[in-house]
């Protein structure tokens, strides 16, 4: 914003003095991410859900902050154990003899939840 403020010296003299102002805001900014593990921004590592602020310098000299609202959602994995006798079906598989197996699924926020299952025949 630029302004022009002028003010007349007293005692009867005709001097003038003119100020040209400009005044230059922050300029603010908002961001959201989500992440399963962790996420980068800006060279700095987080892993924990949370609001996260930077403030750099803007073109026009003045503070640009700049605040990242994070959310992180952990991986899970399961432990399951079961006893059969023949074959046993999971998840669409059928499996005649025992062992441990591990399926991977993913999450209704998309991060990869892991399965381990003991089978005993």
């Amino acid at each position: 914003m630029f302004s022009t403020y002028v003010y007349h010296l007293g005692s009867g003299c005709d001097s003038t003095v003119t100020l040209d102002l400009t005044v230059n805001h922050t300029v603010t900014n908002a961001i959201a991410g989500a992440t399963c593990t962790y996420y980068i921004w800006d060279g700095s590592y987080y892993n924990e859900s949370g609001e996260y602020t930077k403030t750099y310098t803007a073109a026009n000299g003045c503070d640009s902050v700049v605040t990242l609202t994070l959310t992180v959602s952990q991986s899970l994995t399961t432990a399951i154990s079961d006893t059969a006798c023949g074959s046993y079906t999971w998840d669409g598989v059928a499996y005649a003899s025992s062992g441990a197996y591990t399926k991977t699924f993913q999450s209704v926020d998309g991060c990869d939840t892991k399965t381990n299952y003991r089978l005993s025949m």
